[in-house]
């Protein structure tokens, strides 16, 4: 695959959860709204840094030079491997994570209640070359990211209610912060000006507009401040924040909100703020610039990273095999089959099938719901007859399988 096939491929799959997300064509000639700008950051803009940012651990390092580490969560580990864990030495509360992703986050507020095991399984599985980030969508920051994980302080508010405020940076200056509550049980959001003004819309359809007031955060002018210094390097940059107990923390820094495929709740607004984000007059793309020590690194990989393909390969045509044949079977309102894997019940003419799963093939992890929407067995089809069959353009296929 060519440098120019290579970014072919992507943009097809981008343009296509693109539609499907928004509702809307992704013009990537001429964007004009914020997601669809983020979608070009995301194809051809590959700033170094970014991915320094991006890293939930390397990021200390540059909060550190920019506002001071006296804003930093204080950290109680890191580690390459979940078997470097020393739990014992561990407080009650903690918080593990994986520095290469979103949602790879292991809260834990009593670790007498906690299963070892299941932790360090999952954590391996988030450690894995396909749960980098950058495979699910293509958000290049997370790409070049060694895998790590981090332990740091639980920290919680009054009522055990921790308020996310993330302010959205463009050309270095906070527009418009966010708030995030109840992330883990009833997750709600909206979005203030920085006078602190509510404001009538907010961003993805799945979790509700909070509709009640939040009071002005006590730090909010110094929270403006810092993130200001903090996304200056960058056209644009969210910069997450905590106010616990009167002191600000830093969150971290995401280059691409929601992916940039997040609705808004008034269409307006994704032109709003796509007029806000001036994009960099060049591209700089990757293929440019990476050195060779890099390239190697990349290549070493793929012995392993071949290994864990072919497992989903055969995976996917025992599966696709099953349901080729759960499809065949002759047209009846009532019955019930029992194959080796699947437990087949029909009710007025109603196919279900039900996969027999031990309950030790079954992680948390594996049903996680922000990613069924993006099931793309289409796609393995249509890369599976293309002349090129190279490893790359299937590692979409482990959020299939």
């Amino acid at each position: 695959m060519t440098k120019k096939d290579n970014l072919n491929f992507k943009e097809k799959i981008i343009r296509k959860k693109f539609k499907e997300s928004l509702g809307y064509e992704l013009n990537l000639e001429n964007p004009k709204t914020f997601n669809e700008k983020l979608q070009w950051l995301k194809l051809y803009y590959h700033d170094p840094l970014m991915t320094k940012c991006a890293d939930k651990y390397l990021v200390r390092e540059y909060v550190k030079e920019i506002i001071g580490e006296e804003y930093l969560i204080p950290l109680l580990g890191v580690w390459d491997s979940p078997d470097e864990i020393d739990f014992d030495s561990l407080p009650n509360q903690f918080v593990l994570k994986v520095n290469w992703g979103c949602g790879q986050n292991i809260i834990v507020k009593d670790k007498t209640k906690l299963n070892i095991d299941e932790i360090k399984e999952k954590l391996k599985y988030w450690l894995e070359p396909f749960s980098n980030f950058y495979y699910y969508n293509y958000e290049w920051q997370y790409k070049n990211i060694k895998p790590k994980i981090i332990c740091e302080k639980y920290m919680k508010q009054v009522n055990d209610q921790l308020y996310d405020y993330k302010l959205f940076c463009f050309n270095g200056k906070v527009k418009y912060i966010q708030v995030d509550l109840d992330r883990f049980t009833n997750h709600t959001r909206c979005i203030y000006d920085t006078n602190w003004k509510k404001q009538e819309f907010k961003t993805h359809s799945f979790y509700g507009l909070y509709l009640g007031d939040i009071k002005k955060p006590k730090n909010l002018d110094l929270m403006i401040e810092l993130s200001n210094k903090l996304s200056l390097k960058f056209c644009h940059v969210r910069v997450d924040f905590y106010e616990i107990d009167n002191k600000l923390y830093f969150g971290e820094l995401t280059f691409t909100h929601g992916n940039g495929m997040e609705l808004f709740s008034i269409s307006e607004y994704d032109y709003k703020w796509g007029n806000l984000l001036d994009l960099p007059k060049e591209k700089k793309v990757e293929y440019d610039y990476i050195n060779l020590n890099d390239t190697i690194e990349k290549l070493c990989d793929l012995e392993k990273t071949a290994i864990i393909y072919k497992k989903y390969e055969k995976n996917f045509i025992l599966f696709k095999n099953k349901y080729e044949r759960l499809k065949s079977k002759s047209f009846s309102l009532f019955g019930f089959f029992d194959e080796e894997e699947y437990f087949t019940l029909i009710i007025f003419g109603i196919k279900i099938a039900f996969k027999k799963t031990r309950p030790d093939q079954t992680r948390p992890d594996q049903t996680r719901p922000d990613l069924i929407n993006y099931i793309c067995i289409d796609y393995i089809f249509f890369y599976n007859n293309t002349k090129y069959q190279k490893l790359q353009p299937m590692l979409q296929y482990k959020i299939a399988a």
